[in-house]
């Protein structure tokens, strides 16, 4: 009955308008049907014809546009910043890029969040943590710190020391600082920020004076000097005591000449070490000290030489005895075998020797300040010399006329010693304007 009455009802409009065109179904090319990928092929798009059709609407994939206005679920995304058109995101703390295509997804931001030293909540681990191992170290990189962690910083006689030590023991060629590697390995390293200059100490020669003042000029260019730059230049005291122990030293050259032989006959063989070692349980020496050569350039290596050698003399002169006349015959081939009168003449001046030794020792120093001590130095050098000038010894007299030539040649003038030395001075509560006046 129902389906009757509809039927009349529809006859009865009928006379009044048009029945409504249905509209055709939709054709084939209006589908957008997706691509081969690796996730669909042939068999998938059969299955998929077998069960029931969905509406348009969800059938087709999702455009471009509804791709970026997706929400990103990733927390990491807080901290990065993409790139429009590029599969790059940008830390909006240290502006690195950082790959973020679909693919690679999102743990490439998530390890540079973890490292990222603008990062606020970040502690920079790699500065203050270092992970030793015995594996990696395989030696005695860095003496009795083999798998530990311990706080570190970066200190430049410890990186000068290792760096040097890898250049002896893998025997690397000096022109390694040439290379495109090394050098770029030297633009990693901390730059040496110069921000202010008050003096620069060098040795005193001609070349040094055209170097400072090349430095001066630099200097000035960039507004770093102190005071103007009229006090930079200062000439190095253990450089000035060198030269004048230097120039004492001469009025003994031979007596040094003879007992440097023997000694380096004495250390030329382990047999020749060992019957020397033999002569000094014979003569019951109990001296600790070592019996060391000098360089024939640094008087304090020669000071020590003396000091050792003079220890033995008695086994020398043993040696001489019961070496079978090699020992003489070596040392007259160069400069003779030491005599009692030099072994004499050197202990004459070794205690004068002692005392530019320590002073040296003073005023090099380089893990605590010596600008305070250099004046006081200076003037006790200076009263020593004098001193020694009036002894009764000749060879100590002498010695000391001609340290006295050379001291006098830097520091007999005032003006020739830096103004800053005096501040210095003064400036110490224990010598302040009474010591400088």
């Amino acid at each position: 009955m129902e389906s009757g009455s509809s039927g009349d009802m529809e006859d009865s409009s009928a006379t009044s308008q048009a029945p409504p065109i249905p509209s055709p179904p939709p054709e084939p090319w209006e589908y957008d049907p997706c691509p081969m990928t690796e996730n669909n092929d042939p068999f998938d798009q059969q299955n998929q014809s077998n069960q029931p059709s969905e509406p348009a609407d969800a059938a087709a994939p999702l455009s471009e546009t509804s791709k970026k206005s997706r929400k990103r679920r990733s927390p990491h995304w807080e901290h990065f910043i993409k790139k429009d058109g590029e599969n790059k995101a940008e830390c909006i703390y240290c502006h690195t890029f950082i790959g973020c295509a679909s693919l690679q997804g999102t743990s490439g931001m998530k390890n540079h969040i973890k490292r990222c030293k603008e990062y606020p909540p970040n502690i920079d681990q790699n500065q203050q943590l270092l992970s030793l191992s015995q594996q990696a170290l395989d030696g005695n990189l860095v003496d009795k710190k083999k798998g530990r962690l311990e706080l570190w910083k970066f200190n430049q006689e410890d990186s000068r020391r290792a760096l040097t030590k890898m250049v002896i023991m893998d025997e690397m060629s000096f022109r390694m600082v040439e290379h495109e590697g090394f050098r770029n390995f030297m633009k990693c390293l901390l730059e040496w920020g110069i921000s202010r200059v008050m003096t620069v100490t060098v040795d005193n020669a001609s070349s040094n004076d055209v170097g400072i003042q090349y430095l001066k000029r630099r200097f000035e260019s960039w507004k770093t000097l102190v005071l103007g730059g009229r006090f930079l230049h200062m000439r190095c005291c253990a450089h000035i005591l060198s030269l004048t122990v230097k120039e004492g030293l001469k009025e003994s050259d031979v007596s040094i000449k003879r007992i440097r032989c023997a000694v380096r006959y004495v250390r030329s063989s382990g047999a020749r070490l060992q019957k020397f070692m033999s002569c000094v349980k014979q003569k019951k020496l109990e001296s600790k000290r070592f019996l060391c050569l000098d360089v024939d350039t640094r008087w304090n290596s020669t000071f020590l030489m003396l000091e050792g050698a003079l220890a033995y003399r008695r086994a020398f002169d043993l040696l001489e005895c019961s070496d079978g006349g090699k020992f003489r015959y070596e040392l007259l081939k160069t400069g003779g075998v030491p005599e009692p009168s030099d072994w004499d003449r050197v202990a004459s001046f070794l205690p004068l020797l002692k005392i530019f030794y320590d002073a040296t020792l003073r005023v090099f120093g380089s893990l605590y300040i010596t600008s305070n001590v250099y004046l006081q130095e200076l003037v006790g050098i200076s009263v020593l010399i004098k001193k020694k000038m009036l002894s009764n010894d000749a060879g100590v007299s002498l010695m000391a006329s001609g340290m006295k030539k050379k001291h006098d040649k830097y520091w007999e003038n005032v003006d020739n010693v830096n103004l800053l030395l005096y501040i210095a001075v003064i400036l110490d509560p224990r010598r302040k304007m009474g010591y400088t006046k």
